[in-house]
């Protein structure tokens, strides 16, 4: 495996401009047990009024999916809370920089692999502790210039009625302006925009002394510029696999047209060989595949 040159890092900031809601500052702060507490019990305090106590936090948590060729799951900060009866509420946080377009359907995934891991077999579903999930998005989920979008399930025929399965997703713009508290909105402020200039209380400059400790922690540089070459090597690795895949599905609809089109398999080799550079033997095989599932 060849490390990619620091040449092909054009879309990697400088550390120092790093915000808490990127992956690499907000992994960092929360690799300590105390940090990552402080920072859960700050976002759960201002987006759901709700002071957590008895708490184990977890960071970089990866869930595999149900079956071995099912998708798995990672998760930036999930925190427990438990009571006297085990546990009683699970918070995933999850901070995202990027635009997902697919939000809905992602918080539905992580939802369901984390159901499938605290309701081991032969228990009862009211076992099931309560989820919230907290997406915290520099991107309009929703397009209503709000603060804070909460969803839940509801009958639609019976609105007022309460339906609680347990599960709710609040989502986070922190460029909204609607809803929310000022507080709630100082602390999305601060979490987009990590300066002092954004430190409007004493928790937000706890906070910032964080941050400031990281930043400027030995060693921390070459954490990062290993960091931004492990990421520059996946999006190359990602952009090849989606090449290969494209490639892989224009050479199968080829094949199926030319059958349709009922042209000899020897035609279709030699189109094969000219344009995707195979041989004469991988393009057999691929036409048997192909032949195989129609």
């Amino acid at each position: 495996m060849n490390k990619i040159s620091n040449n092909s890092r054009s879309g990697i900031r400088p550390l120092e401009s790093l915000n808490v809601i990127d992956s690499f500052l907000f992994q960092e702060i929360t690799e300590d047990e105390e940090n990552a507490k402080f920072i859960a019990k700050l976002i759960v305090k201002r987006v759901l009024g709700v002071e957590l106590k008895d708490i184990t936090v977890e960071v970089e948590k990866h869930l595999n999916g149900i079956d071995t060729d099912k998708r798995g799951i990672r998760l930036d900060l999930r925190v427990t809370e438990k009571d006297l009866t085990g546990i009683a509420q699970i918070y995933n946080i999850e901070p995202n920089a990027y635009k997902e377009n697919n939000l809905p359907h992602r918080s539905r995934y992580y939802q369901s692999l984390t159901d499938a891991k605290y309701l081991g077999s032969g228990k009862e579903f009211v076992m099931l502790p309560d989820v919230i999930s907290i997406w915290i998005l520099e991107h309009d989920p929703f397009g209503g210039n709000r603060i804070i979008y909460n969803v839940k399930n509801v009958i639609e025929e019976m609105p007022d009625v309460l339906y609680n399965d347990g599960v709710r997703s609040v989502f986070l713009y922190t460029k909204g302006e609607l809803g929310g508290t000022k507080e709630l909105k100082d602390l999305l402020k601060y979490i987009s925009e990590s300066n002092s200039s954004n430190v409007a209380d004493t928790e937000l400059e706890t906070l910032h002394e964080l941050v400031n400790g990281i930043k400027h922690r030995e060693g921390i540089g070459d954490s990062y510029m290993t960091y931004g070459d492990v990421m520059d090597y996946e999006r190359e690795i990602g952009y090849e696999q989606g090449m290969q895949q494209g490639m892989q599905q224009g050479m199968e609809i080829l094949i199926i047209n030319n059958i349709e089109c009922e042209i000899s398999d020897d035609k279709t080799i030699k189109v094969l060989q000219k344009k995707y550079n195979l041989d004469e033997e991988q393009a057999l095989e691929l036409i048997a595949s192909v032949k195989a599932k129609m």
